[in-house]
């Protein structure tokens, strides 16, 4: 048989309806510290952009869970990259958990960053040289 209405245990439904209130306000400040969470990281991405590296860096921030954090160009967009197996997102376009956790790994990519760089710069200084030499050789062998 089917109940009514009248069957219904009026404690569930108003524990039901402060459950749900809870929840609602709870949602209600996840959203927003999520939003506080995306302008920051926002702000460093477009910091690093302005950099103008053009490198591609990845760290991995969870071995067990494939989780990296990186910087590159994605969807032809440099900036801060999240990976978790297959997918690859722009950080803020990432899942939430992932954003989470890549923050406290912001030190550890700038410090591979800066190493890349650097080592670029070593390579770039080298690789103009020998251009100049081989410059120098044609020309002498040009008439």
């Amino acid at each position: 048989m089917g109940s009514s209405d009248g069957d219904r245990d009026p404690t569930v439904t108003v524990t039901l309806d402060r459950a749900f209130a809870r929840l609602a306000d709870v949602g209600k400040s996840l959203n927003e510290e999520t939003n506080n969470l995306a302008a920051a990281i926002q702000a460093v991405d477009e910091k690093l952009v302005k950099l103008n590296l053009g490198l591609l860096c990845w760290i991995t921030i969870d071995k067990a869970a494939g989780i990296h954090l990186g910087y590159g160009q994605h969807n032809k967009q440099w900036g801060l990259l999240a990976r978790h197996g297959d997918d690859t997102w722009r950080l803020l376009s990432a899942p939430r958990y992932i954003r989470i956790r890549a923050v406290a790994a912001f030190p550890e990519l700038l410090e591979h960053l800066t190493r890349a760089a650097t080592a670029m710069v070593g390579r770039t200084q080298l690789a103009t040289t020998m251009a100049r030499e081989f410059l120098a050789a044609i020309e002498q062998e040009t008439p």
